[in-house]
């Protein structure tokens, strides 16, 4: 039995709107183990944001988790989970595990801090609400964290405020103020946005260190198959709110088996192309949540479709080898073309 921290079970989140009900996540199951680093990909507007901010419980008001489980192992997978679905979002239960035992760094750190608060109160304030502890204290644990994140000067910047600092620092920032509590589960969405390649090396290596020095769970977010490659364990790849493939790292990498995972890998630039060669693209767009194909919803823009049966029938996420699912009708065949 392997020490799954937080398993998430048929999650169906929807957001109310004048045209119906967006299923933003339609249904989804995936396994956080213990210690481990989960990779969530997929094109913008697929849940993983969503999925995100479900299992924190920090919905828009017009999200809405109308069905599934979120069970969270605090005390180990030999214990009762606590299932976070249950509970109100504004509830004691969830506050004391927000920011304490599950984090979250927020795609954004220009807008997910407050400007009108320095850094330093920001993440003294995660500290004083979840660790009995004085404001001295709390401020002295919040300037070692600034320096554990590689911030220069700490002692100076714990007074700034967010806009008095390089995109690059905020994240690091930011990612203090998640690690503020030593969480279980760190969720990253989208940790290296709009930074350049020589920062987004270093906030990725941050990460990997901090994650082996605490031994904590990392859920991390990302368009880039790059990242996942390099820091992720177990891979989820999503599609429309929905979980086309998950395997292992090495599994997904070496045989991808459903015709978007393998569309995706070909989309990436590769050192050995020809010179001016043309980059693989996925045709078509991402379909409309409002209008969701009926079937696979992959199936118009899938070189593998046929008519009859992709547009029809919605092949289930399975298991087509050891710790391997795929949800197409074709997985063992794509494999069989290898």
């Amino acid at each position: 039995m392997k020490d799954n921290l937080l398993e998430v079970k048929n999650l169906k989140t929807y957001f109310s709107s004048d045209f119906g009900p967006v299923k933003a996540v339609n249904g989804i199951d995936l396994n956080i183990e213990r210690g481990k680093i989960h990779g969530i990909v997929g094109e913008s507007g697929c849940g993983k944001s969503v999925t995100a901010r479900s299992i924190l419980r920090i919905l828009a008001p017009a999200g809405q988790i109308m069905d599934g489980e979120i069970l969270f192992y605090k005390d180990g997978s030999d214990r009762d989970p606590i299932d976070l679905a249950d509970y109100e979002q504004k509830s004691k239960t969830l506050r004391k595990i927000r920011g304490k035992d599950i984090s979250m760094i927020f795609q954004e750190p220009m807008t997910a801090f407050s400007p009108v608060y320095t850094v330093g109160n920001q993440i003294m304030e995660a500290i004083l609400l979840h660790q009995e502890t004085t404001k001295d204290e709390a401020r002295a644990e919040a300037i070692n964290l600034l320096r554990k994140v590689g911030i220069s000067k700490p002692e100076q910047r714990v007074d700034e405020y967010p806009h008095q600092l390089s995109g690059g620092m905020r994240q690091r920032a930011m990612i203090a103020m998640a690690l503020s509590c030593n969480p279980k589960l760190l969720i990253a969405d989208e940790p290296t946005t709009a930074l350049d390649v020589t920062i987004q090396a270093q906030i990725l290596k941050l990460m990997l260190d901090l994650q082996q020095e605490f031994n904590m769970s990392i859920m991390i977010i990302t368009h880039d198959l790059g990242i996942i490659a390099e820091m992720a364990d177990f891979v989820s790849v999503m599609y429309l709110g929905k979980i086309v493939e998950q395997a292992p790292v090495k599994k997904l990498f070496q045989n991808p088996s459903h015709p978007y995972t393998r569309s995706l890998l070909k989309s990436i630039p590769k050192i050995e192309d020809k010179k001016k060669s043309k980059l693989a693209t996925i045709e078509g767009s991402v379909p409309d949540l409002y209008n969701v194909p009926p079937g696979c919803s992959f199936h118009p823009r899938c070189p593998k479709f046929v008519e009859g049966k992709c547009d029809v029938e919605e092949p289930e996420l399975k298991e087509i080898r050891a710790e391997h699912k795929a949800s197409c009708f074709f997985a063992e065949e794509v494999i069989a073309d290898e």
